[in-house]
């Protein structure tokens, strides 16, 4: 035992001033507050820079919880096995969602194991089978691990530590397994049997609470992890989407549910149509939500629904002032829902430190809150029975209209809000001078079309057309003629064009680009040469006045299995342009690297 003591006080005065974890003959160690970390804004950082920087390192208090944060963050922990003989433990990352974890553990000062895995790498990455991240870690008697984890990730930062021996953490993943079957079948029972009554009676409110927990039940299953260690684990970028898209679709269904159980067509008109602003709302964000970067589309699911939320209570507690028996239990079931949800936002967002009774609460409140919205339609289907009898046929029949009226509504609504979106992407890839797509859509496109081509092995062709002498027509006639020569030019140059998946954008300037697909190189030049003499075969008349146009086009030709990217065959292409232009214009010039014999 004084061996044992001395041993450990050795180890401890002989480390810098950092937190020094013990082995204990426990099954569970929480090292949360045990650890040191490091801020790498500028994510470069290597591991020798972080070992060998001594001075910036600082002392976590608690579990280590940065919000959302566009830098990179190392920790640092160093445990030593007090005993003679060698132990073994796993160390758990409770949290899934981290785009990039590195695990690196130095025994001795050399490299011993080292790990990379993450949310936005395959599941298979990862050493076990688990929704959390896991490492095996092994020390030889009196012997002292040092191990350095490095966090890269566009959502929130945290990093909840454990230290379990095998047969405990097998027992604590059985028990975790067990709270998330009885959550999810409880869940799914709610909804099949929710389900069968809208089939059975043709009630849209069970419609809208089966799709309501269906995204409760998709957002928490990604929160937790289950989702990509179970349904997707071979495609990571799913969880970008999955919790932001299951936060509106919660927020839009639970609006259409509200509006239903609470019959506010009929208490309280106006917040009705409030209540469909916000699911329509929803319904927008949630298309933005797939092109948004994953920390802002978040950021906004979290407030929006948290917003969403409060104005659905407050309707609750109006209708449960007007005397609706409806809306007193589905007040209650919200306000639990509101509770549960409450602390699992305010850790998301690094306001809350992270622990185990968060997951319970939120599980907890979600569970009962769709226990008690059950029964809220249950109460609801008794107020409308006692209705229909007292009502007469008169008010059936504006209730009928009324509905029409209002489902009409939102269909146009929906269609004139997806011909804008429509109409607004048509305008972002357009050049509005020539017609033709503009670079965006054209590097858009190349990205495409060079994956594309990487799979199936096929070629891609690119031409650089620039128009001869154009800054002279500019100079002579004016920008305004010169802009009709810059039209007619796109116009002869997409009708030279034959296939729908080849490319015609206007590339910058008097400068135009073509990109086709799975080409032969002499149907290639025999394009080039096409729009050569297409553009030169008759002037362009403006205002009684013939300009004569011409182009220099170069081209060059490869595929993903010669060229590293897209822009590398831009490059030659632009080589080849410039010797087109060297050599007189108004003629084609391959690489001379492309041309086959």
């Amino acid at each position: 035992m004084f061996k044992y003591c001395l041993f450990i006080l050795a180890v401890v005065l002989s480390l810098p001033a950092s937190a020094t974890v013990v082995l204990t003959g426990e099954g569970f160690q929480n090292l949360n507050g045990q650890l040191n970390y490091l801020e790498d804004p500028d994510r470069r950082r290597t591991l020798r820079d972080v070992r060998q920087d001594a001075d910036s390192w600082q002392a976590a208090e608690q579990v280590f919880n940065q919000g959302f944060s566009r830098s990179a963050w190392w920790l640092r922990l160093r445990i030593v096995n007090p005993a003679t003989q060698p132990q073994s433990r796993l160390l758990e990352l409770a949290y899934p969602l981290l785009d990039y974890v590195d695990v690196y553990v130095y025994g001795e000062d050399k490299l011993i194991d080292y790990y990379h895995m993450g949310s936005a790498l395959p599941f298979a990455a990862r050493p076990y089978n688990s929704q959390n991240y896991l490492v095996p870690l092994r020390w030889e008697g009196q012997e002292q691990l040092e191990i350095y984890l490095r966090i890269d990730t566009v959502g929130a930062v945290r990093a909840p530590l454990f230290l379990w021996d095998a047969p405990t953490y097998a027992l604590s993943k059985g028990v975790r397994g067990a709270v998330h079957g009885v959550f999810l079948g409880a869940l799914g029972v709610f909804s099949l049997y929710n389900l069968l009554l809208f089939f059975a009676v043709k009630g849209l409110s069970y419609l809208y609470y089966v799709c309501t927990q269906l995204c409760l039940l998709a957002l928490i299953t990604s929160y937790t992890g289950f989702g990509f260690a179970v349904l997707w684990p071979e495609t990571p970028a799913f969880n970008d989407y999955v919790i932001p898209l299951a936060i509106f679709g919660t927020v839009a269904f639970g609006g259409l549910f509200t509006n239903r159980v609470l019959s506010l067509r009929y208490v309280a008109k106006r917040a009705s149509q409030a209540l469909l602003v916000i699911v329509m709302l929803a319904v927008v964000l949630a298309a933005f939500a797939l092109v948004l970067p994953y920390n802002l589309r978040l950021g906004v699911g979290l407030v929006f629904a948290m917003g969403a939320v409060l104005f659905y209570l407050g309707l609750g507690i109006y209708c449960w002032a007007k005397g609706g028996s409806a809306a007193r239990v589905y007040t209650a079931a919200l306000l639990v829902g509101f509770l549960g949800f409450v602390p699992a936002t305010l850790s998301a967002i690094g306001s809350m430190s992270f622990n185990w009774s968060i997951l319970i609460v939120s599980l907890t409140g979600a569970l009962g809150t769709a226990l008690l919205m059950s029964f809220a339609m249950m109460v609801r289907i008794n107020d409308e029975r006692r209705l229909r009898q007292q009502a007469q046929e008169q008010a059936l029949t504006t209730t009928r209209r009324a509905n029409a009226r209002l489902e009409a509504t939102i269909r146009e609504r929906t269609r004139e809000q997806e011909a804008l979106t429509e109409r607004l992407r048509a305008w972002s890839y357009t050049d509005s001078l020539t017609g033709v797509s503009n670079r965006r859509q054209l590097e858009w496109r190349l990205t495409e079309i060079w994956q594309t081509q990487a799979q199936t092995g096929g070629g891609v062709s690119v031409m650089l057309i620039d128009l001869d002498h154009f800054k002279t027509i500019n100079d002579d006639y004016g920008h305004a003629i010169g802009d009709v020569c810059l039209r007619a030019a796109a116009e002869r140059i997409a009708g030279c064009i034959r296939h729908q998946h080849d490319e015609v954008a206007r590339y910058g300037g008097e400068e135009f680009c073509v990109v086709l697909v799975d080409a032969e190189w002499p149907s290639t030049l025999d394009v080039a040469e096409r729009i050569r003499h297409e553009v030169r075969r008759k002037p362009v008349v403006v205002d009684q006045v013939a300009i004569e146009l011409s182009v220099s086009i170069g081209v060059a030709a490869g595929s993903p299995q010669q060229d590293a990217s897209y822009q590398a065959l831009l490059h030659r292409a632009d080589q080849a342009l410039y010797a087109a232009k060297s050599a007189g214009r108004n003629r084609v010039r391959p690489m001379a690297e492309d041309v086959v014999p």
